[in-house]
């Protein structure tokens, strides 16, 4: 409200909404401490309330149990009998209880019920007693145990406080005396205060009994989810829970004494009210008086100044003040009339600043005009600011330029195959085209001859169109040669007119800017990069081309190693099928070899014949059955560099550790059977090699082995295979 932006409203209102906010805040202090000391006596009383109902509770539990005890062993005359004598098929149910006892339990406010050891009912002082299927085995449970229960039981939906005991005579149970209250009785006859009431739910939070209609009994279950705490509210009801447990300390019942605090909270909030409506009446009675006042001596004079300063924060001019009080009034009038001679100058000065004139000139009031000094100083900012983002924007295009151009080849490179001359060129002519140069090559490293090692070109762009052109470059030759072998950058711009005709091999045309980059990962060359272009290149373009080199150069040896792996993995299958090729030659030879050792008595030439194909291909060497060498062939003989004669009687251990680690080996060859392995020898001379050996028992007429022959392949070779394929997966 506009009321409220007022000089008077704002000199006024102050005093006197403090004085009001004072007297709220009393009232507001004093109403919380009286509904607190309030709320402290209700909480206060109802707890006391509850221990008094629970107490009730354990002293109801009390008297059932010394009335059922008393029942249980209390001599009644029937006849000549007493009830400790009657048996359970001798007792006559009408002459029970005598008339005394009958009139004994009338006296009680409890349920009295007996009750045979089979459940029947012989005697009940209430309408309308039945007994439940829970109840009977609960029953005979007691009867059975012999033990007396006193607690809380839930039969037939209805929450009771019970004691049962058994009648005992000659150590057997005749009779069960039944003393019970249902709670909600209980909770009936349990007496309350005014205004206070009680609420009992069962352990599923059912309504056993409530004494008022008002509360809800859902509202309630929902607040206590809510609220931990020992006291909650549930309308205008201040509310005490506790919960009633079993002897296995389950959950029987909950008791919520409540207490209607209606009354107490009506009286607070009648007190708030009239201390309220007094304070109001005592701010507008002295706010007129204080009001009054304040527009006289200093409402008017102030509206005078604020016409003019109106005027002059609209950037108009307008007249000066001609009152001049003789108080700090008079002052405040002749600093605004300073404030109108300066606007016109200032307003000039800012217009053209504004437009971009910053070479406009404005003379300050003096040191300690501040405005017209931070206009100046603002005027110098900008001058600087102006050429600041002239610099900036220059730098974030070539930042830009970089970024974007990191992310286009590491696109490319990504896509990169197995065929170097595609990657090359799809490499060169998207690199001319970004950095606007006229053509490019890629020339690759390439040591296949370790004596002529050669920069090969194998793409070359130019003028927007891929170029096809041989030339092989000698390390050190000519400036791409030298950019090999120095592995530094080489940026040329003063170049000769016949430079590329000479050395460079792009074209005829005379660039102004040669720029050489090696393709280089650490200290290791795979090629070099050469563009021209009648621009000049920047530095932020060289240090970008550099780093794409380095990126090119492990895309370049990725490449090569893929394209070895094929190669090594192609040569290997090869190897493999060279080597299955002589593993079933041999194979056959032994099957052969093996079907004529019947016949080796009598055909030893025959057995030499197939010795010598075997010897002439094969290690073969012949142990006794104590594996003392026999015989080796000269295969053998060179592999190991031992004289035959020296290697006649040495034992098979001094060769190799195969079977003597293996001892299950060497018993299936001992036994007759012929046995493959594969074994890693280390020679005299140092070398390690790979084996495949076969040893095959030799039998004679009667089946008795009389030697054994190893026959052994050398696969060295094609095991140093797998091994560098291995590290190359690697």
């Amino acid at each position: 409200m506009k009321i409220f932006n007022t000089v008077k409203v704002k000199l006024t209102l102050p005093p006197f909404a403090m004085f009001l906010i004072i007297v709220v805040l009393a009232v507001v202090v004093g109403s919380g401490f009286f509904k607190t000391a309030i709320t402290n006596r209700v909480e206060s009383s109802l707890k006391s309330e509850n221990e008094r109902f629970q107490h009730e509770i354990k002293n109801n539990i009390k008297d059932i149990s010394s009335i059922a005890h008393l029942f249980s062993s209390m001599q009644t005359v029937v006849g000549n009998f007493s009830i400790c004598q009657i048996s359970q098929d001798t007792i006559n149910t009408d002459e029970l209880f005598s008339k005394e006892l009958l009139e004994l339990s009338s006296d009680f406010d409890y349920n009295i019920d007996f009750y045979l050891p089979d459940g029947k009912m012989v005697y009940t002082n209430h309408d309308n007693a039945t007994i439940s299927n829970d109840e009977l085995v609960f029953l005979k449970n007691v009867a059975n145990s012999q033990r007396a229960y006193n607690g809380f039981a839930n039969f037939n939906n209805e929450k009771k406080i019970l004691s049962i005991y058994p009648v005992i005579s000659s150590r057997k149970t005749i009779g069960i005396v039944v003393i019970s209250k249902e709670i909600k009785e209980l909770a009936k006859a349990f007496f309350l205060p005014e205004n206070v009431g009680l609420v009992m739910l069962d352990e599923n939070k059912r309504e056993i009994y409530k004494t008022s209609t008002d509360i809800n009994i859902a509202q309630l279950n929902q607040v206590v989810l809510e609220n931990k705490n020992a006291f909650f509210d549930v309308g205008n009801y201040k509310i005490k829970a506790e919960e009633i447990y079993t002897k296995n300390k389950s959950v029987f019942a909950t008791v919520y004494i409540y207490f209607d605090m209606s009354d107490e909270l009506g009286f607070v909030k009648d007190l708030l009210f009239y201390l309220i409506l007094f304070s109001l009446f005592a701010f507008v009675v002295g706010g007129l008086i204080y009001s009054w006042g304040i527009n006289t001596t200093i409402v008017k004079p102030i509206k005078l100044i604020n016409k003019k300063i109106l005027i002059l924060s609209r950037g108009e001019l307008t007249d000066k003040i001609n009152k001049k009080p003789n108080d700090e009034f008079g002052q405040i009038i002749s600093s605004v009339n300073i404030l109108i001679d300066n606007q016109g100058s200032t307003a000039e000065f800012a217009k053209k600043v504004g437009v971009g004139e910053l070479d406009v000139e404005y003379q300050a009031l003096g040191k300690n005009d501040q405005i017209g000094n931070a206009l100046i100083e603002m005027k110098d900012k900008l001058v600087i600011a102006k050429k600041d983002e002239e610099q900036r924007k220059a730098e974030d295009d070539k930042r830009n330029w970089a970024i974007n151009g990191f992310a286009k080849f590491g696109d490319i490179l990504r896509q990169s195959s197995d065929n170097i001359e595609e990657f090359s060129i799809n490499i060169i002519s998207n690199l001319v085209k970004y950095t606007n140069s006229n053509q490019g090559g890629i020339f690759i490293y390439n040591d296949d001859d370790e004596n002529n090692i050669t920069l090969d070109l194998v793409a070359m762009y130019a003028y927007n169109r891929e170029k096809y052109a041989e030339a092989s470059i000698k390390l050190g030759e000519g400036l791409i040669g030298t950019c090999a072998i120095e592995k530094q950058t080489i940026n040329i711009t003063d170049i000769p007119n016949d430079y590329i005709s000479i050395t460079s091999g792009l074209g005829e045309a005379t660039p102004r800017n040669i720029l050489l980059v090696p393709l280089k990962i650490e200290e290791k060359v795979f090629g070099v990069i050469e563009i021209a272009s009648f621009n000049k290149y920047e530095a932020y373009m060289i240090e970008f081309i550099e780093k794409l080199g380095e990126s090119i150069a492990q895309s370049i040896n990725s490449t090569r190693i893929n394209i070895r792996t094929n190669e090594l993995l192609e040569q290997s299958q090869q190897q493999q099928e060279e080597m299955k090729a002589q593993e079933e030659e041999l194979r056959q030879n032994m099957e052969e070899m093996l079907a004529t050792q019947e016949e080796a008595n009598r055909k030893e030439f025959e057995v030499k014949g197939v010795l010598d194909a075997i010897n002439s291909s094969a290690l073969v060497a012949m142990f006794d059955t104590d594996w003392n060498v026999i015989s080796v062939n000269e295969n053998f003989e060179k592999l190991f560099g031992i004289p035959k004669e020296q290697m006649i009687g040495m034992n098979h251990s001094n060769f190799s550790d195969s079977l003597t680690k293996n001892t299950s080996l060497k018993n299936d060859i001992e036994n007759g059977k012929i046995v493959k392995l594969t074994t890693k020898l280390s020679l005299p001379n140092g070398k390690t090699i790979w084996l495949k050996e076969l040893y095959s028992p030799i039998k004679d007429a009667n089946e008795d082995i009389i030697k054994i022959i190893n026959i052994s392949t050398d696969i060295t070779q094609e095991k140093e295979l797998e091994e560098k394929l291995k590290d190359k997966k690697a």
